[in-house]
């Protein structure tokens, strides 16, 4: 959400403060007209489990966690932890395993784990110096990373947990005025050794340019990827099919922009099918070539992509009458995906595949 002339404002971002005044919003989405409504922001499907996160106001309300089992039909909400106003990322390492992310009415940092069924949120400590967080991936139960916004907004923050979410280390990102500020997406891969990257943006005012950093072991400095962009716009997320191969999207000059790797150096733009005006999230199957992203048309309506071929070449496809802006995407398989953001007519919205994207459903929202 950009707004000219002020200072830390994201573009496309989750928050705007200005004199002590801190509005919420769902990071990726601008809010729909004037009116306080609800948001989806974050989904992860594991089978025919989903876990979705928002917040009943996209201005700042209270963060909404819900559940389903087939697959979005029927959702179930969840209580979470008192005084988060708002979940903008979750993954599951399991069906039973879960991890949220997000912030509380004042910027501070929120964290809440769920170790069985969705059912129950425990709410944990991040590192002090973090602020609001807006991505999140877990490894294993037990292995997970966290980015957002240090405290105070001046730079991007990274933590680590490795013992299932109890702990939380902050980690190094590269900083100062050519530094990552803000840290939207979160994807890693491998086992032992695991590689991570994370997309964002590389400044905190209106000007942002997208940022990549990555880091190929635990508990380590995350390094700057160069992508040779140097446009207004950010990266929004991030997914990898393997430890070397990935996929990040985003928005770039106003429109939407997609980027590839095969071996975790040397990223190529890819072509954005026309009239997609933002990418806002992203999601590849592993041992698959298959890669989704969704985002939002210049007309204001939803907007889905599928590629075949890891990430090269993009093919638009239908979305349902009613979706607007689309936050974020999590694809249980080649076939069966559940995208969620906002609805046109205000709030959450959730559309549904199992063909592969032939045909993209309008299911029940829980907020």
């Amino acid at each position: 959400m950009a707004v000219a002339g002020l200072r830390r404002v994201v573009v496309a971002g989750s928050v705007v403060a200005l004199a002590g005044l801190s509005i919420l919003a769902s990071p990726n989405i601008a809010p729909v007209g004037a009116t306080a409504t609800g948001v989806l922001s974050g989904v992860s499907c594991v089978g025919k489990v989903c876990i979705v996160v928002g917040s009943t106001n996209n201005s700042g309300g209270t963060a909404v966690i819900a559940k389903t089992t087939n697959n979005g039909g029927i959702w179930t909400a969840k209580k979470a932890p008192s005084g988060t106003s708002a979940y903008y990322g979750v993954s599951c390492a399991t069906s039973t395993f879960c991890i949220a992310v997000g912030q509380d009415a004042s910027n501070n940092p929120d964290i809440a784990v769920s170790p069985t069924t969705g059912a129950n949120w425990i709410a944990q400590s991040p590192p002090a110096a973090d602020g609001p967080l807006y991505a999140v991936a877990c490894r294993t139960t037990t292995l997970c990373w966290a980015g957002g916004y240090s405290a105070g907004f001046v730079a991007g923050a990274m933590a680590e947990t490795s013992n299932g979410g109890t702990v939380w280390s902050p980690e190094t990102v590269p900083g100062g005025s050519t530094g990552i500020t803000q840290v939207t997406g979160v994807a890693c891969k491998g086992s032992p050794t695991v590689s991570c990257f994370a997309s964002g943006s590389g400044t905190q005012y209106v000007f942002s340019a997208p940022y990549l950093i990555s880091s190929t072991s635990k508990k380590t400095s995350w390094t700057q990827i160069p992508v040779g962009v140097s446009s207004v716009g950010q990266f929004n997320a991030i997914s990898c099919l393997t430890t070397k191969a990935c996929v990040t999207v985003g928005q770039v000059s106003g429109a939407g922009y997609i980027l590839t790797t095969t071996n975790g150096t040397t990223w190529t733009p890819e072509t954005v099918p026309a009239g997609f005006s933002t990418l806002n999230g992203v999601s590849c199957v592993s041992a698959t070539t298959n890669c989704y992203a969704v985002g939002k048309l210049s007309s204001g309506n939803a907007a889905v992509a599928i590629s075949t071929n890891s990430g090269v070449t993009w093919t638009a496809q239908t979305s349902p009458s009613g979706a607007g802006a689309l936050a974020a995407i999590s694809c249980a398989n080649a076939t069966t995906c559940v995208a969620v953001g906002q609805a046109i007519a205000g709030g959450g919205a959730v559309i549904a595949t199992t063909n592969s994207g032939s045909t993209w459903t309008l299911e029940s929202s829980p907020v």
